[in-house]
């Protein structure tokens, strides 16, 4: 038991439990206001599959075909809620998904401090690492500034330990009343709701399940209870696979689809390290093929600096800035790891003040997170490209943050123990964070990802010419060089739907007799704006320098335009059917 308090040192003590919520809150607030301000809405920080989902429920009022795309087999919960927000308030669709993400992170934050409540009470130490790593990781701000699933899910696993917590502190203020079916009912139901929200809604149904498991043991050893006990875990199990089952009827997906096709196993994948690199060469693109030091380096903000620099090019090129921050990044980070390492492999014991409340929730708290990571590391080996690694990126087990947070707030108070004559070696370790990782969750747009528009330019030569049911050519504009040695044609197209793969644009400047006098490949835009990225409805600019010797009179000559799949070697036919559109230039 611990000491008794005056009532003075407890409103003193509540005051300042006030103060580190109110505090930590604002610094919340003000990091994610600062992203949504640094990039246009219409960006959403995220791949544009995500954004074409929601303009395609939003204009049709129906679920994409799951087939069409590996990021339609998504499941749709987000994205419904994102739509329907959009209807409810009149404002722009990508500014709606913005507006959404900011209401689902405040209430999440209100949702982890609640939590803290629950199981720490006044307690400071606790409640600082609760809050303190939470807002301080990369991670949460990388999540809520892209429109993707896991803004939602994490929302659902907070309400998740917010019902744990709840169960716990009744069934250990009162030892002898059992789990309630109502607990039962709403797990098993919530589980299903991450679950459509995202397939790894399913690491917390068997995290749950295990835990009530766990809790109903002494029922299920005693015959007179064990056909309640037996009940409890039948009934969740049978609400989540109920409403699972029907959504995957509903929807036609297949349970083991993901948005990459599966591959074989590759052990090399997952035990080649190479720590070194990380705190020599942390960027991410050095660490292909090697598992866990990308999935350490994405979860300090690695990924976040890498889009920063270098998306849409390969190779990825850096800064000596970027390096260093990243290096001390992974440097901060790491007694942090270790610490957290600790706290899933070994319960700490009574030095550390846990009660049983905080005991419990602990239980599944690490139950979570051990089976989130095996089941990550089954997805990554089957799934992930060996060579870059991309389905290895901590955005996708962003809802265990909250949970490292509240096994290191148990930490924390261990930690005081075993440096009874330091105790503000705690504390050094969330300063680290915040100097040194919390930096790493602002985002910082390069100039050519703020160039997305919906407005058609204006064009000399106005063109309306459909490429297959999705790409449509608007219009061109020309212009001969200086030296009349070169011809650079622009042309604007318009993306009227998801476009699946991506496609090279083919220039063909042809004479009057019809013969190929200059000629150019490229994806669009300089290799920067592959067809798969665009969105519904932007209208993209595509510039080709055509150079030709002793360039003859413009009179008779023309321009051939066209896209082609580079893997099949096949054309897009327009709706003429026709592998091209003829442009005439008309003489200067």
């Amino acid at each position: 038991m611990f000491p008794q308090t005056s009532p003075s040192s407890s409103r003193r003590a509540w005051l300042k439990w006030w103060a580190v919520v109110i505090g930590c809150g604002w610094g919340h607030w003000a990091w994610l206001l600062a992203n949504v301000l640094r990039v246009p809405a219409t960006y959403g920080y995220d791949w544009p599959g995500h954004f074409t989902y929601l303009y395609y429920l939003a204009a049709h009022g129906t679920l994409p075909d799951a087939g069409v795309s590996a990021q339609f087999f998504n499941p749709p919960l987000y994205y419904v809620c994102v739509v329907a927000f959009q209807r409810l308030t009149g404002v722009d669709l990508a500014r709606a998904g913005q507006l959404f993400n900011l209401l689902v992170a405040l209430l999440s934050y209100a949702v982890l401090v609640g939590v803290c409540r629950r199981l720490w009470g006044a307690r400071l130490l606790p409640l600082v690492w609760g809050v303190g790593f939470y807002v301080s990781n990369p991670v949460i701000y990388r999540t809520f500034g892209m429109m993707r699933p896991e803004v939602l899910l994490i929302l659902g696993f907070l309400l998740a330990g917010w019902l744990v917590a709840k169960e716990c502190a009744t069934h250990c203020a009162v030892e002898t009343r059992p789990v309630s079916f109502r607990f039962a009912l709403l797990s098993g139901g919530l589980a299903a709701l991450a679950f459509c929200t995202r397939q790894w809604g399913g690491f917390l149904e068997v995290a749950l399940w295990l835990w009530l498991l766990v809790v109903c043991w002494p029922r299920l050893r005693s015959s007179a209870t064990r056909w309640a006990g037996i009940g409890l875990l039948g009934i969740q199990a049978l609400v989540f696979g109920a409403l699972v089952g029907g959504y995957l009827w509903y929807r036609g997906a297949s349970l083991w689809t993901f948005n990459a096709p599966p591959h074989a196993f590759d052990p090399a994948f997952l035990t080649r390290l190479e720590l070194g690199m990380l705190f020599t060469h942390p960027i991410r693109p050095a660490l292909n093929g090697r598992f866990w030091p990308t999935l350490y380096a994405d979860f300090w903000g690695d990924y976040w600096r890498y889009w920063r620099e270098a998306l849409w090019h390969d190779p990825l090129p850096t800064s000596a800035g970027t390096v260093r921050a990243l290096a001390r990044a992974m440097w901060a980070g790491l007694p942090v790891t270790l610490l957290l390492g600790i706290g899933v492999i070994f319960k700490p014991g009574k030095s550390a003040r846990l009660t049983a409340l905080t005991s419990s929730f602990h239980l599944f708290a690490r139950l979570l997170i051990a089976i989130s990571l095996g089941g990550f590391v089954v997805f990554a080996s089957r799934y992930a490209d060996p060579l870059k690694g991309d389905t290895v990126k901590s955005v996708y087990i962003v809802y265990l943050v909250p949970y490292c947070a509240w096994l290191l707030g148990g930490m924390s108070q261990w930690l005081t123990t075993v440096f009874p004559r330091y105790p503000w070696v705690s504390a050094a370790l969330l300063v680290l964070l915040a100097i040194f990782v919390a930096p790493q969750g602002l985002y910082q747009a390069p100039s050519r990802m703020l160039s997305r528009t919906w407005n058609a330019p204006d064009v000399s030569c106005p063109i309306t010419e459909t490429f297959g049911d999705a790409i449509t050519l608007v219009g061109c504009d020309w212009a001969l060089t200086e030296a009349a040695d070169s011809l650079t044609a622009t042309l604007v197209w318009r993306s009227d739907a998801y476009v699946p793969h991506s496609y090279k644009v083919f220039v063909h400047l042809l004479g009057a007799e019809g013969q190929v006098l200059a000629q150019s490949d490229a994806v669009p835009a300089a290799w920067q704006r592959p067809t798969y990225a665009w969105m519904v409805g932007e209208y993209i600019e595509d510039v080709h320098a055509l150079t030709v010797m002793d360039l003859p009179q413009l009179d008779g000559m023309s321009l051939r335009v066209g896209l082609y799949n580079e893997g099949e070697g096949q054309r897009l036919s327009t709706t003429q059917g026709q592998e091209y559109a003829l442009i005439y230039l008309n003489p200067f």
